[in-house]
């Protein structure tokens, strides 16, 4: 559970990042957060690797719900264990607060 996810809940007092700049959704914390830009940036360049083509890659990683849950006509099975397993990775070396 993220920040955004405690402060729905009533757990936490507020929905904001550390990074103070939105609130901790999936989406900020994959694609916006400025504290894993650096790992955000690796995350991209594999998934990159991992679709053949730029259409697919724009695709993949563009909404939140396709690096979360990526269904696709242009995506296999494979590939999308692979990009299950980069965001397991990311979210492992970033080492969230939980």
């Amino acid at each position: 559970m993220l920040k955004d996810d405690f402060y729905r809940s009533g757990i936490s007092a507020t929905p904001v990042c550390v990074c103070g700049a939105d609130r901790e959704t999936s989406e900020h914390f994959l694609l916006h957060c400025n504290i894993h830009k650096k790992t955000s940036i690796e995350l991209f360049e594999q998934l990159h690797e991992i679709t053949a083509s730029k259409e697919t890659y724009r695709s993949a990683v563009t909404s939140e719900g396709m690096l979360l849950a990526p269904v696709s006509e242009h995506i296999s099975k494979k590939q999308n264990r692979l990009i299950e397993d980069l965001i397991f990775e990311f979210i492992s070396s970033t080492k969230p607060a939980l």
